[in-house]
């Protein structure tokens, strides 16, 4: 007899990554993860209703530090992709374009440029200061990039 008191909406979800996934990304897999997770709360909250200044707080920054943090890996898989010379085509599928043509100028301005720091912390070649483990850049006092 199956327990029909609990849906599969009780548990806690999970992310699903190899014992390999797990050892190339060693640390950053939990920091990735606590970025998720706080991003997840934030729209828990809102949904709810029952969202504080600080929960929001806690979710923009959570969700801006995760956004910068995906972008360094999408900008460092585009720029793999060139590399292993994936087509536009394929390129436009995989970032969501109707069109090859709009695929190549992306990837032609992301390749014009030398990889940034969130780029190459996703490639694994920097570490990003130890201030700043889980941002792409410093911050001053009051919140502003430096």
């Amino acid at each position: 007899m199956s327990d029909t008191s609990r849906s599969d909406h009780d548990r806690p979800p999970t992310v699903p990554l190899t014992a390999a996934d797990a050892h190339a990304l060693g640390a950053d897999a939990e920091a990735l993860a606590a970025l998720l997770g706080t991003a997840l709360h934030g729209i828990a909250r809102l949904r709810t209703g029952d969202a504080s200044v600080d929960d929001l707080t806690d979710a923009i920054d959570g969700t801006t530090t995760l956004l910068e943090r995906l972008t360094g890996a999408r900008n460092a898989a585009v720029r793999a992709f060139h590399a292993r010379r994936g087509s536009h085509s394929a390129l436009a599928r995989a970032m969501h374009l109707s069109s090859r043509a709009t695929a190549q100028s992306r990837r032609r301005a992301l390749l014009s440029n030398p990889p940034d720091a969130l780029e190459q912390w996703a490639a694994g070649t920097h570490r990003p200061s130890p201030r700043t483990p889980m941002t792409g850049h410093d911050r001053t006092d009051d919140g502003a990039t430096r």
